[in-house]
């Protein structure tokens, strides 16, 4: 059994004695503080009002009879008071006052004290305001309890359904690009950020590339190296979170960083499939506060299952990847061409810019290999196509029509500008050596070129001259080069598409490297 003795006394009840007359003020703290209680007195109403807060009594005693605020205004004013209304007021009332027990509790008080008064009757009457309003204060802490504990109940539902909505919507989504857009969306309500980045690991390269982010210094951000010594390199390289309660003072800190958060914490996680890291999820500016321990496990659960739905996007972009590049070549294939090529003719149609299209064949390398065996064909195919990448801007489509074409998409080209493309390419390959020194290959390139408007006003019609071009090219023998006729009139009211004559603005967008 505890010793008693051992345990903590219990604290003081603090009173609050408000009298005018000085002697009874004396006598009344005298009797009160022998009994144990710590005793503040005020000399009038007005100020014990001014004191009741910073005392913060178990219990006023209150005299009627003052002058100024007498007794009953200060009670009335008390238990108006939100603050105050639960601290119990004793009366001290006159005996000769014969509606004294009335007013004193019309004016709200827990009881009255008449005087003269016997010290055993004030006492009794003290303890039981006391434990009165003790019970309060339990009953307040239990009712406070409570609600917070509903509060967090029903913090804990709304969070478990946000979740489950967020997750159902990620998993919905059959892209990546849907995905990213859905998580910059939603993930902020969520986690209760202001900010985030979420970045795709690549371990071949060691970089991180961003997959999403509402963060606009980092919408420009491209493939980035992973960096030991970072908050990233080491979620990245430990495979667990990252918690900085006070960057400012931590390790990863540089005093020449901008850091242009609003708070001074933050967190990296790992996106994990199994044992694997397929990514980083950083958050920042906590909505409530700073982060803590204790948000990892919320944030753990969201990116856990965020990885899920991330892995099989990333998955199906590169299965879509390997689908529109060519084996032999690396150029995209006639899948990706058929998808993008009308969004080419679309973007130029409402910018009013021309549009060229080249199809080369490699001399020599289609159904007739007597020239060039399969395995002589895929190296020189696989030159010409290196070749043709370096030349062309990024703004470009390069694309290999097994066998032996090649298909150039030029946005804001015009014609005669294609022609100086393609002119200028066919010399370049034509003194190129391929393959083995000791076996030296060369091949010759012949050229269709077809311009928007001019030679088409839809994608497939656009294609078929340039088509038409090449043969005509080649039926004039190797390196042939020949323009498909201008057989679309511009459309009424649509204006001619700048440089489609040719205009320096058009033609100073391509410059193919020598």
């Amino acid at each position: 059994m505890s010793d008693p003795a051992a345990a903590p006394p219990a604290p003081a009840q603090r009173l609050l004695v408000v009298d005018d007359d000085a002697a009874s003020l004396h006598v009344m703290q005298g009797l009160l503080e022998a009994q144990g209680f710590v005793v503040v007195t005020s000399r009038s109403g007005s100020e014990a009002l001014e004191k009741v807060v910073d005392a913060d009594p178990d219990l006023i005693l209150l005299d009627v009879g003052m002058p100024g605020l007498d007794g009953y205004t200060v009670c009335e004013i008390l238990k108006a008071d939100p603050r105050l209304h639960w601290i119990p007021v004793l009366m001290l009332a006159d005996a000769n006052y014969s509606d004294v027990a009335l007013r004193c509790l019309d004016a709200g008080a827990h009881d009255f004290i008449r005087v003269p008064y016997e010290a055993e009757e004030l006492f009794a009457k003290v303890r039981a305001a006391v434990r009165t309003r003790q019970r309060d204060i339990a009953f307040l802490e239990n009712q406070s309890r409570l609600e917070a504990q509903i509060a967090t109940e029903e913090d804990r539902r709304k969070r478990q359904t946000m979740e489950a909505t967020f997750a159902n919507l990620i998993n919905e989504r059959p892209d990546l690009e849907s995905k990213a857009a859905l998580i910059r969306e939603h993930l902020p309500h969520v986690l209760g950020i202001a900010l985030f980045s979420v970045f795709a690991y690549d371990p071949v390269s060691n970089t991180l590339r961003l997959t999403t982010t509402n963060n606009p210094r980092l919408k420009n951000l491209s493939g980035i190296p992973l960096v030991r010594g970072t908050v990233m390199g080491e979620t990245v390289v430990t495979g667990k979170p990252v918690l900085v309660e006070n960057f400012s003072a931590s390790r990863f800190s540089r005093p020449s960083a901008d850091r242009p958060y609003a708070r001074n914490s933050c967190v990296c996680v790992p996106l994990r499939i199994e044992n694997r890291v397929i990514g980083v999820a950083n958050l920042h500016d906590k909505l409530t506060g700073e982060f803590t321990p204790a948000d990892l496990i919320d944030i753990g659960r969201v990116c856990a299952f965020m990885a899920s739905a991330l892995e099989n996007a990333y998955r199906n972009l590169h299965a879509y990847h390997d689908a529109v590049r060519d084996r032999i070549t690396g150029c995209y294939s006639r899948l990706y061409v058929e998808e993008h090529m009308p969004r080419y003719v679309k973007l130029a149609k409402r910018t009013q810019l021309p549009l060229s299209v080249i199809i080369a064949a490699v001399d020599g390398t289609g159904s007739d290999t007597r020239m060039f065996d399969v395995t002589r064909r895929d190296v020189i195919l696989r030159n010409v196509g290196t070749f043709l990448q370096k030349q062309l801007r990024d703004t470009d489509l390069l694309a290999h029509y097994p066998p032996e074409h090649f298909l150039m998409v030029l946005p804001a080209t015009p014609g005669d500008h294609a022609v100086a493309v393609a002119e200028r390419i066919q010399d370049f390959v034509a003194q190129q050596e391929f393959g083995p020194s000791l076996a030296p290959m060369r091949a010759s390139l012949s050229m269709g070129i077809a311009s928007f408007p001019e030679s088409g006003w839809e994608a497939s019609s656009l294609m078929e001259a340039a088509a038409r071009a090449l043969e005509k090219a080649r039926a004039g023998g190797r390196s042939g080069r020949a323009v498909a006729p201008h057989v679309v009139p511009v459309r009424p009211g649509a204006g001619a598409p700048a440089g489609a004559a040719g205009g320096a603005g058009a033609g100073a967008a391509h410059k193919p490297q020598a």
